[in-house]
């Protein structure tokens, strides 16, 4: 489904992965080794695939798109090593995340190197703009992680709030893809990138919610450590739902379990409750949205293109 989606940006995308490539190397023997643990581990590349072809569509992509695309991987790819740091997790795509790899300092060191070259990348577009937006993705990011940490040592069970986080952390990332894309497209139309933003948005919050649906997955191939999330206390989507319907008795059981991270039985209320029925509700209702709003671009190889990548969002098993 990816080869397909990329099709209408395939010498774009392979020029990314050629410059992304570049970008993740050193000379330093031990970063070195950091470098080529992180980019074997890297991932499908969709945020800056997303970038581009909000790029294709909005005009075309310039060599601008490309090091906003790096910028703009190599920022999420520092976030997420540092998230391991204060997650303590040990995996990461189903591989052993940098901390496990080496340790916290050198994690949280070669996080830093990867954060200041995304801003070298993101200087080299020399556009005041591209830069604003990336320093704004930053602090966002910064700022729905800390959301995330208190949401969660209060065990919190508010959808708003949830949403919240998952808006300044997953959907922040896309929504400034398809807006950089836009910016850094040839011949950009503001009414065109006004509606690639929404959707960018959109594409992020379904991201996060498969995420979390997966969390309660008991298949190893979704490449999450199972019940991850419930683990560490964090209450998402579907435990959210089980818990705002439940009676008062059922309520405080709730409550007991998170204290105490009976995993398996919240996973099992959230399956047999309509958790997970109801996260899969809220997907597919976020996909229609998104659908709408590009309905009311001009039909091209590149919306259909967009289309097919927010069903792969939606329906990706992994």
């Amino acid at each position: 489904m990816l080869t397909e989606i990329v099709e209408p940006i395939k010498a774009e995308f392979e020029e990314f992965q050629r410059m992304y490539k570049q970008a993740l190397s050193a000379d330093n023997g031990i970063l070195s080794g950091m470098i080529s643990h992180i980019y074997a581990s890297s991932g499908k590349q969709t945020r800056p695939m997303l970038l581009l072809l909000a790029s294709y569509i909005n005009g075309g992509v310039t060599l601008k798109s490309l090091n906003a695309a790096i910028a703009s991987e190599l920022l999420h790819l520092a976030s997420l090593i540092h998230d391991d740091v204060v997650d303590e997790s040990d995996m990461r795509r189903g591989n052993p995340s940098i901390r496990a790899a080496y340790d916290n300092k050198l994690a949280v060191l070669g996080g830093d190197y990867v954060l200041t070259t995304a801003m070298q990348y993101a200087l080299e577009t020399d556009d005041i703009e591209v830069v604003k937006v990336i320093n704004v993705l930053g602090k966002t990011l910064s700022s729905g992680e800390i959301m995330q940490y208190n949401n969660t040592r209060q065990a919190l069970f508010d959808e708003a709030a949830y949403y919240d986080v998952i808006r300044n952390k997953t959907a922040a990332l896309f929504f400034t893809c398809t807006k950089l894309g836009c910016i850094t497209a040839a011949a950009a139309d503001k009414a065109v990138t006004h509606i690639l933003e929404q959707v960018g948005m959109l594409i992020g919050l379904c991201f996060q919610i498969k995420d979390d649906i997966f969390d309660y997955s008991l298949n190893p191939e979704t490449g999450k450590v199972q019940c991850k999330d419930l683990i560490d206390g964090k209450i998402t989507l579907p435990l959210i739902y089980v818990y705002n319907q439940a009676e008062a008795d059922v309520k405080l059981q709730i409550a007991d379990m998170v204290k105490q991270r009976d995993v398996e039985k919240l996973r099992d209320l959230a399956v047999e409750r309509g958790g997970i029925a109801y996260a899969e509700q809220k997907l597919c209702s976020l996909r229609d949205e998104a659908f709408g709003l590009i309905s009311s671009l001009t039909p091209s190889d590149g919306t259909n293109s967009l289309k097919a990548y927010i069903n792969y969002i939606v329906e990706r098993q992994k």
